[in-house]
């Protein structure tokens, strides 16, 4: 009976080991390659400035757990852009754009409207289109908050799940 009682401790006591590695370990900005930061560790007045933006303009609470920011280049990475889960890009080369170096690193994110993937949202692209449901985005700033959100162009509302990949857009 002890060492059952042992090994849920000591299972329990590695379970919380590989949470506290996994949430310390930096994210990096896809556009600058600065650590980015997580929503948790935002002042409370940066926090409540970036769940208003999503509150007043897509009509939504986001995953927390699912926000990173990043201090350098103002860039909101949401619960859509797959930071959380992984990222993936190819920095081969980079853009300017009005004087500002973008790395042109053929994000990808998940289509806040139908999920599917969305391929090729960098900053300086400035046609990003889901192909599945025709929804276009761009990268915008916010001027209440001072950050740059990716945002849907036109009337149609954020309606996909946060995480789920179901084909490409």
């Amino acid at each position: 009976m002890v060492a059952y009682i042992v090994f849920g401790v000591g299972l329990l006591f590695i379970a919380v080991l590989f949470w506290v590695i996994i949430r310390t370990v930096p994210d990096f900005c896809q556009n600058c390659h600065k650590e980015l930061t997580r929503f948790f560790r935002l002042s409370p007045n940066e926090q409540d400035k970036i769940r208003s933006y999503f509150k007043e303009h897509e009509d939504r609470d986001i995953d927390e757990d699912g926000v990173f920011v990043c201090s350098h280049c103002k860039f909101v990475h949401d619960d859509f852009s797959g930071e959380k889960h992984s990222r993936n890009t190819d920095h081969a080369h980079s853009i300017e754009v009005n004087g500002v170096v973008y790395k042109s690193a053929h994000w990808k994110t998940l289509c806040k409207v139908c999920g599917l993937l969305v391929s090729a949202c960098d900053p300086a692209n400035p046609d990003i289109k889901c192909r599945a449901c025709e929804t276009y985005y761009h990268w915008l700033l916010d001027e209440e908050s001072g950050y740059y959100f990716f945002r849907i162009i036109g009337d149609k509302k954020v309606t996909g799940i946060p995480g789920h990949v179901f084909g490409q857009g």
